[in-house]
């Protein structure tokens, strides 16, 4: 499975800018509300960037 996904995101060069219309729209939504999800649960995203100025 993961090497199907990645081969399709490649088709893309990994960029949801690059994706159809369609593709593009229903990442969008799916990614918002995975984001909210994530937000509701305590997640804020800014423990993952703490070593990037290492």
């Amino acid at each position: 499975m993961l090497q199907k996904v990645n081969a399709e995101w490649d088709k893309y060069g990994c960029m949801v800018s690059y994706l159809p219309p369609e593709l593009r729209e229903r990442h969008q939504r799916i990614h918002d509300v995975a984001i909210q999800n994530a937000k509701k649960s305590g997640w804020s995203g800014e423990h993952e960037t703490d070593d990037e100025d290492e």
